[in-house]
């Protein structure tokens, strides 16, 4: 039987040493920054931030820690070890992959790249069915904390599409630091064995280990190490839950197949190729079919027939306290029609309290009738609406990456040189 008790024991006991690790403070300053940065993009296009960074960094502490315990025992249940499995490559192969294009900064690009040179050309000299193992728990982990975090606290964009139509969304960007054990495998003469190892039962490990000579068994010792893990999407078509979740579950089921199809490679080498390919195939997969939805059918948040569409409530604001909600149309205040958000705004300094907003609030199979008494004078009702113009300020997609920047900047350059 699987020892979940002692096991568990000895993740929970390695986690109090993150105090002492400079590494797990880096990746902690990093995530505070890009939730620093979100706040800055969010004041930026609306004025407003959406959301408070030290609460999306506690947030995301306390949801990484438990990923990471989770993402602990699946390391320790498939028996990952990274002696000699090739770790130290992939970080500089991500960060050049970074270069070329920033979604490919991930491990599951890097670490199939790596293996399919290790079997083209035999360099690095790495374990395939580790590497990719790793890789496979790590997104693991990640769909784990998309599916219950990958929501909360959007940022409202406008985004103009590759149509140039403009549509309201919402970009949904997480960072967690994850705490991971991770094992590293000697081997030892059995009269050498310490008396208080933890007995491993004999199917243990999943993974196939390298064959060892005889009267030598493999020791494995357990180390805490701080991972980095982030998510961004984009969620037009849908609302973010909605859109978390499902991207959620296609990554689950990317993990999932890598996992497979690591663990049968170590078993049977011919499928190292097949694990190898399906790192960086499926993930592209992944990515493809959650940008498809997007840009392909038809986004919520447009221009309604009548009407104002609200696209966020501002926080503290009068339509925060209304209980305004995205997706909700105004369709009239104090008695009068709203055709825009323009035409709204300029009716709202003329308003004399009580007056009434009449909206349309979204609900499961259609919209309910609202009727809201505002009983303040103001001028602002501090609400995002979708546009319904071209006139307002908007995200536009890119992702180019810094060796096409500098091309682009080069080639511009001579260009210029030329026609002077």
């Amino acid at each position: 039987m699987f020892p979940w008790q002692a096991i568990g024991a000895l993740i929970l006991n390695l986690l109090p040493r993150l105090v002492f690790n400079p590494i797990f403070w880096v990746v902690l300053v990093l995530v505070h920054s890009q939730y620093r940065r979100i706040n800055s993009l969010e004041q930026k296009l609306f004025g407003h931030a959406f959301s408070s960074a030290g609460k999306q960094v506690w947030r995301s502490l306390i949801y990484g820690l438990a990923g990471g315990v989770a993402g602990s025992f699946l390391l320790v249940l498939v028996g990952v070890s990274l002696t000699g499995a090739g770790v130290a490559y992939l970080w500089p192969a991500a960060m050049l992959l970074l270069l070329i294009n920033p979604r490919f900064m991930c491990f599951a690009y890097a670490g199939g790249l790596l293996s399919l040179s290790h079997l083209i050309f035999g360099f690095p000299q790495l374990e395939i069915p580790q590497i990719l193992s790793l890789v496979a728990v790590l997104h693991m982990v990640e769909s784990l904390l998309i599916f219950l975090t990958g929501h909360l606290d959007p940022t409202p964009v406008i985004v103009k599409k590759p149509s140039g139509e403009l549509v309201g969304g919402f970009n949904l960007q997480k960072f967690w630091p994850v705490p991971v054990a991770v094992m590293l495998a000697v081997a030892l003469e059995l009269p050498e064995l310490p008396a208080n190892l933890i007995r491993m039962p004999p199917w243990w490990p999943l993974l196939q280990p390298r064959q060892l000579p005889p009267g030598k068994e493999l020791v494995y010792s357990v180390y805490m190490v701080t991972a980095a893990l982030g998510y961004s999407d984009l969620a037009l078509t849908c609302r973010p839950r909605e859109k978390a979740r499902r991207s959620a579950a296609y990554l689950a089921l990317y993990s999932l197949a890598l996992l497979l199809a690591a663990i049968g490679a170590s078993f049977y080498p011919p499928l190292l190729g097949l694990a190898a390919l399906l790192s960086p195939l499926g993930h592209e997969l992944v990515v493809y079919l959650g940008n498809r939805r997007e840009f392909k059918e038809r986004a919520i948040f447009v221009p309604p027939p009548r009407g104002a569409m609200v696209l966020a409530p501002v926080p503290g604001g009068l339509g925060e306290s209304l209980g305004l909600v995205p997706g909700e149309v105004i369709l009239a205040v104090g008695g009068r029609e709203v055709l825009s958000p323009a035409e709204l705004a300029g009716s709202m300094g003329e308003l004399a309290p009580p007056w009434e907003l009449v909206t349309l609030k979204p609900e499961a199979g259609g919209y309910r009738k609202r009727y809201l008494t505002v009983e303040e004078e103001i001028t602002d009702l501090g609400v995002i609406f979708v546009p319904a113009g071209n006139n307002v300020p908007y995200v536009e997609l890119k992702n180019k990456g810094i060796l096409q920047r500098w091309w682009q900047a080069f080639t511009g350059r001579r260009k210029g040189d030329g026609r002077a």
